[in-house]
Parts: structure tokens; sequence; C-alpha cells
């Protein structure tokens, strides 16, 4: 009795789970190898779209507005600055071909306890409308940074004296006083803008 009855709910069992087979079989796509022209038109729709996630909400999306979530690595989307967190630690060139340093004597300190930083910029960056990246750019970033209120970002910032062009693609810093933030110039704490648009209005 208890042998047929485990019988006939084997077969009943192995019934339904050639029926789920069959199911999932069915909706499987095909495995011909040559995919169909839709397909192949969804992939390159996607392939256009991005999708990314914050973990904080976002109450606008616009320059220098950070709240938490990671939104502020975000703006290097659509804007560089001359420096950005690297790989491996520690702050990497971005429009800066590369960091200012001591070894090379592009970082030194000067007399009267000053601290001077020359940052040498791409070539190949332009601007939304082609016109190229230069010097006077982030000078006009630090004009604008240090007279406009706005977000405090870092306060080195405000420790320049001074930011001279000593050609259009080299920029002298020099500091009042030594910081350890010296090379801290990601675009959250120094936001370039494009002078031949925006320093006759400012």
């Amino acid at each position: 009795m208890l042998r047929g009855w485990l019988g006939r709910s084997a077969r009943r069992g192995g019934l339904s789970a050639l029926g789920l087979i069959l199911l999932i079989a069915s909706c499987a796509p095909s495995s011909t190898g040559q995919p169909s022209q839709t397909s192949q038109g969804e992939r390159a729709a996607s392939a256009k779209t991005i999708t990314i996630g914050v973990t904080a909400p976002i109450k606008v999306y616009g320059h220098m507005e950070y709240p938490a979530g990671g939104l502020a690595s975000l703006t290097q989307i659509h804007s560089e600055g001359l420096a950005t967190n690297g790989r491996d630690g520690g702050m990497e060139g971005r429009l800066a071909t590369a960091m200012p340093s001591f070894d090379n004597g592009s970082m030194r300190l000067l007399p009267g306890d000053r601290l001077e930083t020359t940052w040498k910029l791409r070539t190949d960056a332009l601007w939304h409308d082609g016109a190229p990246f230069e010097a006077d750019d982030v000078i006009l970033g630090w004009k604008i940074r240090t007279t406009v209120p706005g977000p405090e970002g870092n306060r080195g910032v405000g420790l320049i004296d001074s930011m001279v062009a000593t050609d259009p693609h080299t920029i002298v810093m020099t500091y009042r006083t030594p910081y350890f933030h010296a090379l801290d110039l990601s675009l959250q704490n120094l936001w370039p803008y494009p002078a031949h648009l925006l320093a006759e209005p400012f």
C-alpha cells in the first residue's frame, strides 16, 4: 500500500517537475546564436543610458551643492577640477598634468613661512563651446571662490595670497602660510570658470 502510494506520488511529482521545466524552457530566450534585430536595437538604446544611485535626497543638481551620499563625486560627470581623489589614496591631477611636489621644485617653502605651488595644466582640455581651458579660468575661479559667499569647502583656498599665470597653462599660487591641504584643489574646493565668458561680467 505504501509502495503504491509512493509510486503514484513520484509519478505525480515527476509530471509536475516536467511541466515546470517545459514552462521555464518556453520562457527562456532563443539560443540560436543569432540575436534578433530587436535585441540588438535594445542593446544599442541601453548603451546610451546611465543609471546613477545616490544614497541621499538631492534637493538640487547644480554648482557646488553637496548633500551627503556621494553627490559631490558625481559633479565630475559634467565638470573637472585641478585634482581629484586618486585610486590609491591621495590626490592626482585631473585638469593639472601632475600634482606639485617638493621633489621636482614645483612646491617649495618661501622666506617668511610662505608656500608656493606651481601647477601645469593640460593643453587638451576644452570648455563646452570648444574654447581652450587655460590658467585664467582657474584664477577666475579663485577670485569668485574668495569673493562670493558660498559653501565653505577648503578653507585653504582663502590662504592663497596670489595666483599668477606665468603662461596660459601654468599657474603659480602663493600661500601666506604652509597648509597641509594645499594640494586638495578638487572641484569642490576650487571650481574653474570660463574666463572668456564670465571674467568681464564678474
